[in-house]
Formats: C-alpha cells, structure tokens, sequence
C-alpha cells in the first residue's frame, strides 16, 4: 500500500464559511461537533477490536445497541481476537443489521480507504459537514479505529485539531488526536434506515452441492435453497480465523443433526456448506438459523454421496475436468469458452473434481483448511466411466475442504464426442446427466 502520497491528511480547500446547525466560528476558527446527543463510550473487550467496539459505538448512537463479540460473530463465525480488514468494515457499514433489541435496520455509508486504496469518497469538507449534521464519522489512522466526533477547523476548510471516542482502554474516552493520528487512513460518513423485521427463513431443498441430489455425506458439500436464509451475500474469504472454516457468516448458522456446518456462502436463497464430520447415517435434521427465526427439513445422510463438480454450456452440464499438464484449459466443447476449453485426447491424463467420496487416511481434519492432500483410503475401488468404458484413477484424495481431486488416464478406446460420465463406488454412482468432450 502506498501510505506515502495517498494519506488523507484532513487538509483540503473545498468548503466556505456556511454554518451548520452543530458549528461555530471564533474569527478564522471554526467547530463542527456532534452536540445533540452523547456517542456511547465502549471499550474494545480485545487489543484488536478497535473495529468492532467503534462499530458498535457508531450503532449505539444511532439507537441500535450491538455487541461488539456479535459484530465480530457476524464475519469470523466466533467471537475470535482478530483484526477487521478494510473490506469487512466498508461492509459492516453497509448492510443490514438486527441489534441486541431485535430491531432492525440498514446502515449506508460514504467511505475513504487509503488502506486498500478502492475509493475516495469522503473529503475533509464532508467531515466537517457531517458533524455538523449530526453524524459520526467512523475513523482510522494507521492502526487505530475510533469515532471523530468533533473538529476544529480554519476556512478552506484545514483541519487543524480532531476529538474522537476511543474504545482503548488505555486512552479510553473522549480526546483529542495527537498529531501522529491526524492521518486518517479510513473514513466513513453514515446514514442509518430502520427496517421492518425480515421474513422468517423457509427451506425449499437440501441437496448435494455438486450432484443437486437429495443427500449428504460427512465431510462433503451441500447446498441448501429456499427464501431469506441470509441478510445479504458473503463468503467465507476473509472468514477463516487460524486455519478454522467459520460456521456463521451474515449470522446465518445450518446445523446438520444438530451440529455446525462450516460455512462456504450465504445469500438470501441459497447456502453452500461442508458437512460436519460424523458416523451417522440416514435420515437427519438440517437447521438454517438466522437472526429473524430458523427453519428445518430432513435429507438422507450416506457414508458417500458422490457429486461430480460441472460447468454448464449449451444446455448441458460439463464435468468440471482439466488436462493435468495444462491446469490453465478447462475440458468441454471447443466452442464452449474458445481459448479455454477443448475436447480430452485419449491416453492423456485428467484432473477431476468431486465431493462426497467418503472417508479418507488418514481422516481429514474437521473444519479446518487442508494444508495437504489426504486420499481415499481404498481407490482401487473406484471406477470412471468414459461413456460405457471403465477405468480407475491413478489418485483420489480430498484437497480442499469438501473437495475431492481424481487423476484419471482417458482410456485409449474411449467414444469420442460428448459421451455420458460418472464415478463409481461399490454401489454409490455419481449423478447422471454429465457429459465429457473426448475427441
């Protein structure tokens, strides 16, 4: 990051001499402060939740108490000791929030980001003007979020002097800035709409993430699809806290048999998760929960619920397959994406990409991101199906949380063309419905 050009340093030359309702001037000096109603002082219950404990002051003046472990919960899953990124506070202060009342309500927000530097959109003229006007303004220096509530200013405006609430225990209150902290790095100037109470989630269907079959297994991929099962869109980017998968994003929660699914996506329709590991088997709970209710149905759990992964071209779904000596080239139809795709050449080997293979040895951490591949304790008993020919793979392990890796060799009396394709496994067989192009 460029910290050294890009600085917001609260010096500009944009605004007049108009007053506002919460300012006064003293000759060249001015004061633009919040004045009707006091911003509640919090302090950071961690030494790196600055973000939340400002977050949380900035809700609470706006009437809306939320716990800063909650605001914490909402992004890491936990209420773990972690730093908040530029990107998840630009989204904590635009979205949709339920506080520790019940109520709802969204918060919109004008943001400066010199961390990332992604955008500019509030000046020192807006600092002025938004204190002034009875707003906040979220604040970052280079290692410290706080809440500027007041400013004192020359015309231009020039930004001479800055008071915030600082939630360090050590500086704890209402102060003014040192010169060091003049150099704001991040600020947001914030608007606040109450909303009326969501609907209560509903499940339409839980399903294999890959094969969209009614059925899970331990350590795999599901998905689940109905209507408001999240506030808004998220993934777990940004979310994974010491190798750990966050079992809560958006405060949307499943619990599979009672237990927590660790979480890869939400939205308002559609949730992808892993499967937590477990030895049961066959019908089972699956719980969404959501900060308006939750809502439950049952799917069959198996020791395997083989999903072959697919693109889907031309009306037809593609098993998601790559030369293994060209990573960059996906396999499917010429035409499909040109320069990216084409057909497989017999005798060439394939890297497949699948869920729900069942167990692997050693067994695979629960939960946590792989930092090495484990195999299938047993893949000679594997099959693959190139449109009626059977072979084995040369490997099959999982490689990612809920994702499975087959190198397979195309056999060389393979049909050619868009022929059907599935896996095997004793009596479990992936999807049908799945082509791949062999030329």
């Amino acid at each position: 990051m460029n910290r050294i050009v890009a600085k917001l340093t609260l010096l500009a030359s944009v605004l007049g001499t108009q007053l506002w309702s919460a300012q006064y001037c003293n000759g060249p000096y001015c004061r633009a402060y919040i004045s009707n109603r006091p911003v509640p002082q919090i302090a950071q219950e961690t030494p790196v939740w600055c973000w939340a404990a400002s977050l949380s002051m900035l809700f609470g003046y706006y009437g809306h108490p939320v716990d800063q472990a909650e605001i914490v919960s909402k992004y890491f899953g936990l209420p773990v000791p972690v730093e908040g990124s530029p990107l998840i506070m630009k989204d904590a202060l635009n979205t949709t929030w339920r506080d520790d009342t019940g109520k709802w309500f969204r918060i919109s927000s004008r943001v400066t980001d010199y961390y990332s530097g992604t955008s500019y959109q509030v000046t020192p003229a807006d600092v002025v003007k938004a204190l002034a006007n009875e707003q906040p303004v979220y604040y970052g220096d280079q290692t410290h979020a706080m809440i500027l509530v007041q400013v004192d200013y020359m015309p231009g405006p020039a930004i001479v002097e800055g008071y915030v609430i600082d939630p360090w225990p050590f500086t704890f209150g209402f102060r003014p800035l040192n010169p060091n902290e003049m150099t704001a790095l991040f600020l947001a100037v914030s608007t606040v709409q109450e909303l009326p109470a969501p609907n209560q989630p509903s499940i339409t269907k839980v399903t294999n993430a890959a094969s969209y079959l009614s059925e899970l297994s331990a350590q795999g991929f599901g998905s689940v699809f109905g209507a408001n099962l999240a506030p808004a869109k998220a993934t777990w980017d940004g979310s994974v806290v010491d190798g750990k998968l966050p079992t809560n994003l958006q405060g949307t929660r499943v619990l599979v048999n009672n237990q927590e699914a660790y979480l890869s996506a939400v939205s308002p329709t559609q949730i992808n998760f892993v499967v937590p590991a477990t030895n049961v088997v066959g019908p089972v709970p699956v719980t969404v929960i959501t900060p308006a209710g939750s809502a439950t149905t049952t799917v069959s759990l198996k020791p395997r619920s083989i999903g072959v992964f697919t693109n889907y071209w031309s009306q037809r779904f593609y098993a998601l397959a790559q030369p293994a000596a060209a990573l960059s080239k996906l396999i499917g139809p010429t035409a499909a994406v040109p320069g990216t795709t084409r057909p497989a050449i017999r005798g060439e080997y394939l890297t497949l990409y699948v869920t729900g293979m069942g167990a692997t040895t050693p067994p695979a951490p629960d939960g946590r991101v792989l930092t090495r591949p484990y195999p299938i304790a047993d893949p000679s008993g594997i099959r693959v199906n190139f449109g009626g020919v059977v072979t084995a793979p040369s490997y099959a392990g999982m490689i990612y949380p809920g994702v499975f890796q087959l190198n397979v060799k195309v056999p060389g009396n393979a049909p050619s063309g868009d022929v059907p394709f599935t896996i095997e496994m004793g009596s479990d067989r992936s999807q049908t419905g799945v082509s791949l192009t062999v030329q």
